[in-house]
């Protein structure tokens, strides 16, 4: 088993910060060729003022790319331009004649729209018509040299991601992948094995969930034959199935004390010892996966601090909620998934889509005001169950239910209200809220953000409303931040302040403990202290 010391990854020198550029442009989030989702096109650079007109023949649009620049180029979209102005302080205004249907997140644009940079960087969907929907917003010009199909997306966090994995992919040390439900753990282990030295080897996974606790020894480590009773031949396990090449433990959270011990014995020795049988040496890369909440585990005392150390590198997977640029792209693959599947792929790119779009705007705007809590496991099931719907039908819809739980927010209904409040029935009507919550001002939905410490969940219920409404609230609040848009050295000095203290830190800077744990742990920062953060 290859190891090496936690220290030799010091990932802040291993390649030369690469010289990023951003720019004020446009993305297509729906289009009638579904292939054209997520092209982008460039309209001015950051901090320069400008003005550009949009309609059916510019800008122009290149792919992931940079190259193939062509025009929307659809009847869809008109010839009437909309013309959007970027001035010096970075304001940004949108102006569109009076015949035209353009909705800017939702609102009609009747008079001129005035964006103030905040908003802008966050991004506004520009709606043109029923089959054309476009995100104004920030994007970055960078290059990007990790090539990873396993893993689509062009947004900053898939981007550090495929870096990361590149930084790691060909050392031989023990990765422990970290991420919430369907983020897509797996993909990033055969990736990690794909670019490795050692992709000729075995890649063999392993459910640790669904390996019963008796069992889970005899099957990592093998038996010989007559061990116990059953053991009728011997059975090398997987570890030996993995020689010279990768195992991909995951739910290693959901281990016994007795497999955690094992384990760490052969990170440590490189070697395995079968039930019954004689040590061996084995040359297996691994890498394991939780969930699972391991610094709790391992202050209940139900999971290793021993074990989780020799794990030389975590690696945290984004929840698709914190890369939603990348929705268009990963929704035209699985779609072109479960059309090819179904024998219809030409109603994705046959030659009558102009006439006949697969895609309207309404049903991505509902995908992506979601905040997806099953992450891209979700996304696929949704894109399945849109398919299947709507196999055979010449013009697409969207099913009630589905669209009934595309616009409410799934966590808020699974999320446990505190005991002196009672749970609000799913069917009863939920417009009494939405009309409370439109009469909120600024003033209140900050005065509960900083209340709670600008923890989501319990200001969403603070306020009756739900996360998703927050989070697009805070998208226009002066001043709001999220903490995965701070820089290293405002973080850092917050915490040199607060002596390493993250919840002081947080407050000072106006933005979850919870965020601002994840961003240290991104930026790799060392606390006040002088240690690693914790």
């Amino acid at each position: 088993m290859d190891s090496a010391d936690a220290s030799t990854l010091d990932t802040s020198k291993t390649s030369a910060r690469l010289q990023v550029v951003r720019y004020v442009g446009l993305s297509i989030q729906c289009h009638p060729d579904v292939r054209r989702l997520g092209e982008t096109a460039r309209l001015f650079d950051l901090g320069k003022p400008g003005c550009a007109t949009v309609h059916r023949t510019e800008p122009l649009f290149r792919d992931a790319s940079g190259g193939n620049p062509r025009s929307l180029a659809t009847a869809r979209a008109s010839r009437i331009p909309i013309t959007i102005t970027v001035t010096g302080d970075g304001r940004c205004s949108i102006e569109t004649s009076a015949e035209l249907d353009v909705f800017a997140d939702g609102a009609r644009v009747a008079d001129p729209r005035s964006i103030s940079p905040h908003v802008l960087q966050k991004g506004i969907l520009l709606r043109l018509g029923s089959y054309v929907l476009l995100r104004l917003g920030l994007y970055e010009d960078v290059a990007d040299s990790e090539t990873l199909p396993e893993l689509l997306g062009h947004s900053p966090a898939m981007r550090a991601l495929r870096a990361e994995i590149g930084r790691l992919a060909d050392l031989d040390v023990p990765v422990l992948l970290r991420g919430e439900t369907g983020v897509g753990k797996e993909l990033v282990a055969t990736a990690l094995h794909r670019a490795s030295h050692r992709v000729e080897g075995p890649y063999v996974r392993v459910n640790l969930a669904a390996v019963p606790p008796p069992m889970a020894a005899g099957a990592l480590f093998g038996y010989a034959r007559g061990a116990f009773t059953g053991a009728t031949a011997t059975h090398d396990g997987y570890f030996v199935d993995a020689d010279r090449g990768t195992l991909f433990l995951d739910e290693i959270g959901e281990t016994s004390h007795e497999v955690q011990g094992v384990l760490l014995r052969t990170i440590e020795s490189r070697e395995i010892q079968p039930i019954g049988g004689a040590l061996r040496s084995v040359s297996t890369r691994l890498i394991a996966a939780t969930e699972s909440d391991v610094e709790a585990k391992v202050a209940l005392g139900t999971f290793s601090r021993a074990l989780l150390q020799r794990f030389a590198y975590s690696l945290w997977v984004p929840p698709l909620r914190e890369h939603m640029d990348d929705v268009p792209l990963l929704l035209a693959r699985f779609l072109a998934e479960e059309l090819r599947a179904f024998g219809e792929t030409e109603r994705l790119w046959g030659n009558d889509t102009d006439q006949h779009p697969y895609l309207t705007a309404d049903f991505m705007l509902l995908l992506l005001g979601y905040d997806w809590p099953g992450n891209v496991r979700e996304l696929k099931s949704v894109v399945l169950r849109f398919a299947i719907h709507n196999r055979g039908r010449e013009r697409t819809e969207v099913e009630p239910r589905l669209q009934a739980m595309l616009a409410r927010t799934p966590s808020d209904a699974i999320a446990k209200p505190p005991a002196s409040q009672a749970l609000t029935p799913p069917e009863a009507d939920a417009a009494p809220l939405r009309r409370e919550a439109l009469q909120l001002k600024d003033q209140d939905v900050l005065d509960a953000l900083r209340r709670f410490a600008f923890e989501i969940d319990r200001t969403a219920r603070e306020l009756g409303v739900s996360r998703s409404w927050l989070h697009a609230r805070m998208n226009t609040l002066a001043g709001v931040r999220k903490a995965k848009d701070l820089r290293a050295p405002e973080i850092q000095a917050a915490l040199d302040r607060h002596e390493g203290d993250i919840e002081r830190a947080a407050r000072q800077l106006e933005v979850s403990a919870k965020g601002l744990q994840l961003q240290i742990t991104r930026l790799g920062l060392r606390n006040g202290g002088g240690g690693p953060a914790q």
